[in-house]
């Protein structure tokens, strides 16, 4: 932001050059320095900090689009946690989904989900997918690299 309004207030009329951009793996490359300098970093999985940094990417990115279009392209806004769609779970579990009305969750409605490095987190099982999968004998797993898991 701080980069854009310079250069906007010293070359208005002219786009932002190329150089001045960092880019999605220049702040991937960062984010390995600072998690192996910093122990608090260290203990976040590595596939949690890049999704941030892809999310990241993608607002600046669609930002500079409208900077394109012309015009007052307002700066990016974040999504609040509570309206993340998927969340991206490293080295998954079964000890991480926990049922609901059961010793260990003594919800009726809510499933819960414990990550390390995040709060745990509730989730509905609205249409019964999830429970009518895990009674028919399926097993939480992890999923490859790359994929979507929750």
């Amino acid at each position: 932001r701080g980069t854009y309004l310079w250069w906007r207030e010293h070359h208005p009329g002219e786009p932002l050059p190329a150089e001045l951009r960092v880019s999605k793996y220049d702040l991937m490359k960062e984010f390995t320095g600072v998690r192996s300098d910093i122990p608090e970093w260290e203990r976040l999985a590595v596939q949690v900090g890049r999704g941030v940094l892809c999310r990241f990417d993608r607002a600046v990115r669609s930002f500079y689009k409208r900077c394109k279009k012309g015009g007052n392209p307002g700066f990016p806004r974040f999504k609040s946690s509570r309206r993340w769609r998927t969340i991206e779970i490293p080295d998954a579990s079964p000890s991480m989904v926990v049922p609901p009305d059961t010793s260990e969750n003594r919800s009726a409605v809510w499933w819960r989900l414990q990550v390390k490095g995040l709060p745990r987190l509730r989730f509905r099982d609205k249409r019964r997918r999830l429970a009518t999968v895990l009674d028919g004998g399926a097993q939480v797993k992890g999923t490859p690299r790359g994929a979507n898991a929750a």
